[in-house]
């Protein structure tokens, strides 16, 4: 493991707790995805119609098609926020989830629905992913026949591990960088971190110079719509996590992008063109018997504790 670079976030503090003297045991809970999905018009693209398509009036909708590993969240598994919709799909409690797809249709007014499937990565129990989803509906209004082809190339990843702001020294095993728990308490913190997902275009990557018009404002609409559901960043977001005694842990956000090359067709030849980066991350939480041999390790138990000792940190890059 090479040495560690200062990255991203301060941790916040742990929840204090009341010492007991029975021991405590704790359940991790089920892996979460939470995707956001924007849906534009390609001859309007400056409004998202996610939420618009998602009401399901006048024929229009917003669908998903989901493994049997995940299932909508009961609490707040569909929220509005703003023009576009984000669901909040989970695993089973305490189980990982392995790597699948979702499939998004769009359908609105008399076009053609669109699909748009979302290939996400396997999750550790009680992590968190996040992911964004754009889906591009209708055709230019011509007597051509407008189309994209969406190349995507080969997704790219780095890893962020958290840096205790608690004392507790890092060590390197098994290619992780560690905190080490060697006593026979619970430890539980938090992890403010930075989340970037979704599509962000590549302004320089443009290329629409047809000579005929109707072309340029084909290519020049379907930019427009890629641009309209632009990606987010969002700091100081939040992962909380309980540390059990006797134990190794660390907490690592996994970042992945993927560059896409999108080409406009008039009747199947191109006649434009533009490249655009598409963002995913998750946070995920991980522990193991310490290897030193002290104490008694069994995964989710310790003593509550009263003291000022937390678990809390930043985020750190490998060099």
């Amino acid at each position: 493991m090479k040495k560690l670079l200062s990255f991203v976030a301060m941790a916040g503090l742990l929840v204090a707790c009341q010492p007991e003297s029975l021991e405590t045991a704790f359940e991790v809970g089920a892996p979460e995805l939470k995707v956001t999905v924007h849906v534009h018009d390609v001859n309007s693209p400056a409004q998202d119609i996610a939420s618009t398509l998602y009401a399901g009036e006048d024929g229009n909708s917003l669908t998903y098609v989901l493994p049997e590993t995940l299932k909508l969240k009961e609490k707040d598994g569909v929220v509005v926020n703003g023009n576009a919709v984000v669901f909040s799909f989970v695993g089973q409690n305490g189980k990982a989830l392995s790597n699948g797809s979702i499939i998004f249709t769009a359908k609105y007014k008399d076009a053609d629905p669109k699909s748009e499937a979302l290939n996400f990565d396997k999750l550790l129990a009680g992590g968190v992913a996040n992911y964004e989803v754009s889906i591009v509906v209708g055709k230019p209004v011509s007597e051509v026949t407008f189309d994209v082809k969406d190349v995507v190339g080969t997704p790219t990843t780095s890893v962020s591990y958290f840096n205790p702001t608690d004392g507790h020294a890092l060590t390197d095993h098994n290619g992780k960088s560690w905190a080490k728990n060697l006593t026979e308490y619970l430890l539980s913190g938090t992890v403010v971190y930075t989340s970037k997902v979704g599509k962000f275009v590549d302004e320089s990557s443009i290329k629409n110079d047809s000579p005929v018009s109707a072309y340029r404002t084909a290519v020049e609409g379907y930019v427009k719509a890629y641009k309209a559901s632009q990606g987010s960043v969002t700091n100081d977001l939040k992962f909380e996590f309980t540390v059990s005694a006797w134990s190794y842990y660390t907490v690592y956000q996994t970042a992945t992008k993927a560059e896409h090359t999108v080409t406009v067709l008039a009747d199947e030849k191109e006649i434009g063109s533009f490249k655009y980066t598409d963002y995913a991350n998750q946070v995920e939480y991980a522990e193991i018997a310490n290897p030193e041999g002290h104490g008694h390790y069994v995964h989710g138990h310790g003593h509550s504790h009263g003291g000022h000792d937390n678990a809390g940190g930043g985020l750190v890059f490998p060099e």
